[in-house]
């Protein structure tokens, strides 16, 4: 719908899957996660790229008023 460039999320996407697959096993019960401290830094890093990534694109689609375009469903 609003047709973000998912290429840019390329670099950050590997690490946000680990980290869904993480929470998805500690959500699950499973206790034999132990995270290190450099693997949160690196999925608060990739959590503040994506982030910065995605409020880019969304200021993208505004200041090029993509949502004139969209069409009524």
């Amino acid at each position: 719908m609003f047709d973000f460039d998912f290429e840019r999320f390329s670099d950050v996407k590997s690490t946000l899957d680990r980290l869904v697959h993480v929470r998805n096993c500690i959500a699950h019960g499973e206790n034999s996660i132990l995270p290190t401290q450099e693997n949160i830094e690196n999925f608060i890093d990739a959590v503040k790229q994506g982030i910065d990534i995605l409020m880019d694109e969304i200021d993208i689609f505004l200041m090029q008023e993509c949502y004139l375009y969209q069409q009524q469903a």
